[in-house]
């Protein structure tokens, strides 16, 4: 978890803006020392999938203790993933939609299927046309990325490798899915970043695909390889293996504010 608040870095933001922010915990086993946690959220990743985790339910108990806990506006709660997250935050928009009123997915489409929300979900999604770990245009060999790093530096791990859509073939099934009229406008275009925003959808939710050009399986606004050994050795051989697995870096788009800015104009009817 607390490679997670480091990596995400919502925290500033959070006391700033006056929200608060939750870092839930993925089902895993050790690796190398590390919890690689997992998520239930469709064709990936093992275990969680493996042995079918209830992610949903986990997740609907953890909104029910913060609910519980905290004095929280329950009508604007958003869930953001990344990688396997992100098929998470999807799954839960399908399946959550009266409980979670805006979802966000980074460096993944969504993988689950018979997606049937109760009401349209507003999406927000970004990708980097350099992702190694998501083909920007999918395929049969998207996940692997982590697989392939950990077994080039000696140490086994299973590839978790699944057929997956490409951004636009996803992007289409999110529109039919909120009934959008195909009517878009871009609404960021600064640097390597290209925004997209359809606007014309079923109850006034909104569809913001981010097209990240030459951007890696990295979180946006990140100035650093996520591994403690790319700073202390960063052109060792384990670092350069990490930079081949997830690819280029993407600094100049600091997707944490855009984030905001998408979320805090939704809440639940």
């Amino acid at each position: 978890m607390e490679e997670s608040i480091k990596y995400f870095n919502f925290n500033p933001q959070a006391d700033k803006e006056g929200f608060l922010v939750v870092y839930p915990e993925g089902y895993g086993k050790m690796l190398a020392g590390k919890h690689l946690g997992t998520w239930n959220g469709g064709k990936c990743c093992a275990p969680s999938t493996d042995e079918n985790i209830d992610d949903v339910g986990f997740i609907n108990k953890v909104i029910g203790k913060i609910t519980d806990d905290f004095h929280i506006d329950e009508k604007r709660v958003y869930v953001a993933g990344f990688s396997n997250g992100a098929q998470m935050s999807y799954r839960l928009g399908c399946e959550l939609s009266d409980k979670i009123a805006a979802v966000a997915l980074g460096g993944s489409v969504g993988t689950f299927e018979g997606c049937s929300p109760k009401r349209p979900v507003p999406v927000y999604m970004f990708s980097g046309t350099a992702d190694t770990c998501t083909p920007y245009e999918g395929g049969a060999e998207c996940g692997g990325c982590m697989g392939r790093f950990f077994n080039s530096i000696g140490v086994p791990a299973p590839m978790n490798v699944y057929q997956c859509d490409s951004v636009d073939t996803f992007t289409g099934k999110v529109l039919s899915m909120n009934k959008c009229s195909g009517n878009s406008s871009v609404t960021y275009n600064k640097g390597s970043t290209t925004c997209v925003t359809y606007n014309t959808c079923s109850g006034n939710s909104e569809v913001t695909s981010c097209t990240i050009s030459g951007g890696g399986h990295v979180w946006p606004g990140n100035t650093k390889y996520s591994i403690d050994i790319c700073s202390s050795n960063p052109n060792g051989y384990v670092c350069e293996e990490w930079k081949k697995a997830v690819g280029p870096l993407s600094p100049d788009f600091n997707v944490n504010d855009e984030l905001w800015r998408f979320f805090k104009k939704y809440q639940l009817e």
